[in-house]
């Protein structure tokens, strides 16, 4: 299995738990607030096989870059498409795709979430 083929396995596997939680987690069926949840499951799943991830914010959103492809599964909640998006990072133009931090650590975003006001239920370890 390639790395682009494994990435796509965890991406399409957590999108479909989102889309089973969102609303237990007091979310939309859109994933509107599951951004980072879900951004650091697939970045704590990629580690976990050792595939390098980071953790980028953008503008209120939170996805994920690896081996040089943008894996986001909430992106479907501003312009509808694929729910799971794998595209290569120079593809990835939109302006929930700009890079304005990067996180190595899931403990660094959560801390850099709770300073910034996050609800609770997006914080990026938080469970139902």
């Amino acid at each position: 299995m390639t790395t682009e083929q494994k990435i796509r396995k965890v991406a399409t596997k957590v999108r479909k738990w989102a889309d089973a939680n969102t609303i237990r987690f007091g979310h939309t069926k859109r994933l509107m607030g599951m951004c980072a949840i879900t951004s650091g499951m697939i970045f704590t799943e990629l580690n976990a096989q050792g595939i390098k991830a980071k953790l980028i914010y953008s503008w209120g959103h939170v996805f994920i870059i690896s081996n040089g492809y943008v894996v986001d599964v909430t992106a479907s909640q501003f312009c509808g498409g694929p729910k799971v998006r794998i595209l290569k990072i120079q593809d990835a133009t939109k302006d929930h795709w700009e890079r304005n931090r990067t996180f190595l650590k899931l403990s660094t975003l959560k801390t850099w979430q709770v300073q910034g006001n996050w609800p609770r239920n997006q914080l990026v370890d938080y469970r139902a």
